[in-house]
């Protein structure tokens, strides 16, 4: 990072707008709110790092923007848990295929290697995650290849 200041004010303004949007309150609209807010922080700091998104990822926000907003708009339990559900994994592939943006071209055993690629990002953040795997080829997260070898 070259500034990693950015980071860690973006990290407290979101934390400060996770507090005052969900204690003591039900996350109704405060969700759709919150990852608005998610994404333009990650917007923000990966653009002041020259850190661009693939146009393929940007295709994304019209998915994580509708289900956001069905959380508020549908409120029986099945349609609000499968619309946090989708809001959440399709910003996690968001952020997995950030310069990359080969979603598309993902199959199955991709989006499992990119959520372990991801889970192990987030214990080591100088790891990067840029790299989609080849359609049809799965390819291991260290911490899964270090498991197979035991």
């Amino acid at each position: 990072m070259k500034q990693p200041n950015r980071l860690w004010i973006t990290a407290l303004v979101l934390g400060w707008a996770f507090d005052f949007l969900f204690w003591k309150h039900l996350p109704g609209i405060s969700f759709a709110i919150y990852v608005v807010l998610c994404l333009a922080g990650g917007f923000f700091v990966l653009g002041m790092e020259g850190l661009k998104p693939a146009w393929k990822v940007l295709l994304l926000l019209l998915p994580v923007a509708f289900f956001a907003a069905m959380t508020f708009i549908r409120q029986e339990p099945m349609s609000a848990f499968l619309s946090y559900a989708f809001t959440l994994f399709l910003m996690a592939v968001l952020a997995v295929t950030w310069l990359g943006g080969r979603w598309l071209s993902y199959g199955l055993s991709d989006y499992v290697a990119n959520f372990f690629r991801l889970e192990a990002l987030l214990g080591h953040p100088s790891r990067r995650v840029d790299r989609p795997a080849h359609p049809g080829r799965l390819r291991l997260p260290a911490t899964l290849l270090r498991l197979k070898k035991q």
